[in-house]
């Protein structure tokens, strides 16, 4: 050890609304700094419109960086419903836990060098 902190790089990909395109510039940003040899990590911690049997942003996210970080960590939240996500966990009768999401934020964030989070 060397006594230094490693410190990881994070950005945050924001829009004002939904089907701007943050899922297209994130994964677009992912494979690109993946092809660049940079070790990238995902993350989209909130997740609405998420239907079983297709493929959700998060997946999506994770398969543009070609990583095999499971779901549960990229996406620590995912609803049904295609809506605002605090009306989608309330409609789930579910609540949205910051610390859930800082916990998966950490793990992931010592696992990569930089980190795309999508919001």
């Amino acid at each position: 050890m060397d006594g230094h902190k490693h410190v990881t790089a994070g950005v945050f990909i924001t829009g004002t609304d939904t089907a701007v395109g943050k899922t297209l510039v994130t994964a677009a940003l992912a494979w690109s700094l993946k092809e660049l040899g940079l070790d990238v990590g995902v993350m989209k911690p909130v997740e609405t419109g998420v239907a079983k049997g297709q493929l959700s942003d998060a997946g999506r996210l994770t398969r543009a960086a070609q990583i095999s970080d499971s779901l549960d960590l990229v996406r620590p939240y995912a609803f049904r419903l295609p809506i605002a996500p605090l009306d989608a966990a309330r409609t789930e009768r579910r609540a949205i836990k910051i610390p859930a999401i800082m916990r998966a934020y950490r793990q992931l964030q010592a696992q990569h060098d930089l980190l795309l989070i999508e919001g």
